[in-house]
């Protein structure tokens, strides 16, 4: 919550830290208010983003697909998984 900290300086020195499109006084109860839903809400969405993307991690490796990052030395992408190359390839 570094935003309401935020808001709460800027209070405090005198600015009402309105918005751009839609302005809303949170040096009034139902400035605080307002904010403190919309910072709710941003959270939300946070917290259902890293939920999703994690959901989707696990699920890319229990079909046993790659998850990310180059390949390590020595391993070649086949169909969307990776194997060992063989001897016979150089490195």
């Amino acid at each position: 919550m570094n935003c309401l900290r935020r808001c709460e300086t800027d209070r405090v020195c005198g600015s009402d830290g309105g918005g751009c499109s839609q302005q809303f006084n949170t040096t009034t109860t139902m400035g605080r208010l307002t904010l403190n839903v919309l910072l709710s809400f941003a959270q939300f969405e946070r917290e259902v983003t890293s939920e999703r993307i994690r959901d989707k991690i696990a699920a890319s490796k229990r079909k046993g697909l790659r998850v990310g990052g180059p390949l390590p030395l020595g391993y070649e992408r086949k169909d969307g998984k990776i194997a060992g190359l063989s001897d016979a390839q150089d490195l």
